[in-house]
């Protein structure tokens, strides 16, 4: 990949010192997610993301600078600058190649202004590249890799363990539900993650991220594991969002609630949490588009991730 030349940034002492100021204050993230800054004609990225994009892009530890503080005690904020064309780059090489998740700040302020005002503008992760496709597609529809995002959720039924599954592609224009009773080992599960080969997988924060063999088994599929709250996992809406979100049958809207999918309900949670990650009815672009079908795992050859490598 041919690495371009990037613009100087240069910030007055005011400024880098209200924009580490700022930079402290964010939420903890994990290691898998970048931040990248958007400064008009340019971008950077701060502390651990500027040594990843260094490695990742650049290749090389020289295009690491820093914001150098006359305090005691603090430490000198490294960053590295990205040019359009090496951000676009950058962006294919986190959510394409890495499979991390990135995050797209901009300053609201005025550029004289020496307030930070930093908001989250654009998000993206493999499941959901949909801010993104522009850059990463080039405004084509035809992709050469899907960005399918599936919801898991277990549930205990009479003693046996029950996994509600819901998958979806919003470049696809398809959802897809499924339910099974599973083994402690989770091999239907892994079978499925063969089979529909998800980007990413989306888990109940809380009690499901301490089952070690099911993050093991996702982890396995190399999806990436996102974990969602509680609430995204409730299906008390999903009848309605369906409605919006099916396409016409002759014509009419579908009624969603005669659907055989619906008594599936550890599925159309997971369902659930999917529509909602993927945000599909904020953009009324995605009314009456979407596809609805139920996966039969037992009319597929269960093959686990090591048997597919082979």
């Amino acid at each position: 990949m041919a690495v371009h030349s990037n613009p100087q940034h240069v910030l007055d002492e005011q400024h880098e010192t209200g924009f580490s100021a700022f930079w402290k204050s964010l939420p903890e993230k994990s290691p898998t997610t970048i931040r990248i800054f958007e400064r008009n004609d340019f971008y950077t990225t701060h502390g651990e993301d500027a040594h990843f994009i260094s490695k990742e892009i650049y290749k090389t530890s020289t295009v690491i600078k820093y914001y150098k503080h006359k305090n005691k005690g603090d430490i000198n904020l490294p960053y590295v600058v990205l040019s359009k064309i090496n951000f676009d780059a950058a962006l294919r090489t986190i959510l394409l190649v890495k499979h991390y998740r990135v995050e797209v700040y901009r300053n609201q302020a005025s550029k004289s202004s020496p307030h930070q005002d930093w908001q989250l503008t654009y998000k993206g992760s493999p499941g959901n590249l949909t801010q993104f496709e522009e850059v990463l597609f080039g405004g084509s529809n035809d992709m050469s890799d899907s960005a399918c995002v599936m919801g898991i959720r277990l549930a205990n039924d009479n003693g046996q363990t029950v996994v509600g599954v819901g998958f979806g592609d919003a470049s696809l224009c398809s959802l897809g539900v499924c339910q099974f009773v599973d083994n402690e080992q989770f091999s239907n599960l892994e079978a499925l993650l063969v089979q529909i080969g998800p980007k990413e997988c989306l888990i109940q924060s809380g009690e499901q991220h301490k089952s070690d063999i099911l993050r093991q088994v996702v982890e396995r599929s190399k999806a990436l594991l996102t974990e969602r709250k509680r609430a995204d996992f409730s299906n008390k809406d999903i009848t309605q969002d369906l409605d919006r979100l099916l396409k016409l049958r002759n014509g009419e809207p579908v009624n969603s609630s005669l659907l055989s999918e619906i008594s599936l309900n550890h599925a159309t949670s997971s369902l659930s949490a999917v529509i909602h990650y993927l945000e599909l009815l904020n953009n009324e672009t995605h009314f009456n588009q979407f596809s609805l079908t139920t996966f039969d795992l037992s009319l597929y050859m269960k093959l686990d991730p090591a048997a597919v490598s082979a």
